[in-house]
């Protein structure tokens, strides 16, 4: 079994990263500080060093010349680990709700969702800035979100987008409660996405270890 040195000072990045690997096959050392990288490399031979764009920014502190050479000469194949984008936006279909101005509730389709937003399928007459309640569902936990939002796009069919139409919204006023209950379902969805889309075990390509 191949092994993959994870290092990174974000805790909840090495919790969402550490279980998509052993789900790959890999075996996982993790290192939270810079020490443990260098302890790591020297009792062990991992197959690939994932860092952290900051812990990199550093290797010349922690990192003996040997260790170095290999990575210049990619002995040690690395990857960095980039500040991750903050806005992942999921594929999904959800029935949801919505309400301009306090009015009767609409149903349409939510096609994607993320923490900062998320786009309905609908054929209503809606323009970029009208306030909106939205309303919809996170199965599986058993808990229903009411947001306020904003408008930010509208969609009109025509053959560039295959007729589709509808409009993408941002989150507005988000309770702590609701932004934290979004935030663990889109990680769940996240990680059974990547689940169910992988075979094993594979070689990375020549492109994935050049970050």
């Amino acid at each position: 079994m191949k092994s993959i040195l994870l290092a990174d000072n974000r805790p909840e990045l090495l919790a969402t990263t550490e279980p998509i690997l052993k789900h790959w096959g890999y075996r996982v050392l993790t290192a939270t500080r810079t020490e443990q990288i260098a302890t790591f490399l020297q009792e062990s031979s991992p197959a690939l060093l994932v860092i952290g764009q900051e812990m990199y920014a550093r290797r010349d502190a922690f990192l003996d010349p040997e260790t170095t050479a290999r990575l210049n000469t990619g002995d040690l194949p690395l990857i960095v680990l980039k500040h991750p984008r903050h806005d992942l936006r999921l594929r999904l279909r959800l029935p949801g709700m919505y309400s301009l101005d306090d009015d009767e509730f609409l149903l349409a389709d939510v096609l994607s969702l993320s923490m900062r937003g998320l786009f309905f399928k609908a054929s209503a007459r809606i323009k970029q800035g009208d306030r909106i309640t939205v309303v919809f569902p996170l199965f599986g936990h058993c808990k229903e979100l009411e947001v306020k939002s904003t408008v930010v796009y509208v969609v009109h069919p025509d053959p560039q987008n295959n007729f589709a139409q509808g409009f993408g919204v941002t989150f507005d006023d988000f309770p702590q409660d609701q932004h934290n209950n979004l935030r663990h379902y889109i990680k769940e969805c996240f990680l059974k996405e990547v689940s169910s889309n992988t075979n094993g075990v594979g070689e990375f390509a020549e492109n994935q270890l050049k970050s």
